[in-house]
């Protein structure tokens, strides 16, 4: 993978000797012109602060299980498991993946079930776009997993993404998420996140 630009000692330490449980490539941008790699690592325990600056963190996602199944969202481009979004100036991990969670499910996080599943890793394949304003050539993104068992409306009522990204979300049943048409990358959360699911 040829990626240009400066590149953070700090990634290139936490990326140094891990294998990514799914690689795939998408273009980015109105006209589908910025080329990305992303590619998804699973990390069972937190990432200390220290190895990586949480300015490089640009977005956290949260893989939720509420009753009856996990949450399935979908938006224009695909149906995924990882509702979540831009960091917000001073909020922690923690209380962006519970923020994001909220405004694209309805779904309120059980804090105390928050754990780590791990991150994605997007990289730049081509040249900075002028007037780009977010991180080059590299930034992350964090993944979570938990629980959900309250919501906004009730578990089965439509919702609608208060920032009009996401275009539904539902809870489908354990049993029928073999048969949904997920990227690789959201399978490999998704099954870090079933595996350490509580019954």
């Amino acid at each position: 993978m040829e990626i240009a630009g400066n590149r953070d000692p700090a990634l290139l330490r936490l990326l140094a000797g891990r294998r990514p449980a799914a690689v795939h490539r998408e273009s980015w941008g109105v006209d589908a012109s910025m080329p990305l790699e992303l590619a998804s690592c699973l990390t069972p325990t937190p990432v200390p602060d220290t190895l990586v600056p949480a300015d490089l963190v640009t977005s956290v996602r949260c893989l939720v299980s509420a009753p009856g199944g996990v949450v399935v969202c979908a938006n224009s481009r695909e149906q995924h498991v990882l509702p979540g979004g831009r960091r917000e100036t001073g909020e922690t991990f923690a209380e962006t993946a519970a923020r994001e969670v909220v405004e694209e499910t309805g779904w309120r996080l059980d804090p105390g079930t928050l754990r780590p599943l791990g991150f994605l890793h997007l990289a730049h394949l081509g040249a900075r776009p002028t007037g780009y304003a977010y991180l080059y050539p590299d930034s992350l993104q964090w993944v979570f997993g938990a629980h959900a068992v309250t919501r906004e409306v009730a578990p089965d009522a439509a919702w609608t993404d208060t920032e009009g990204w996401e275009l539904a979300s539902r809870v489908v049943a354990v049993a029928e998420l073999p048969s949904l048409p997920l990227s690789p990358g959201n399978r490999a959360f998704l099954d870090a996140h079933l595996a350490g699911r509580t019954p």
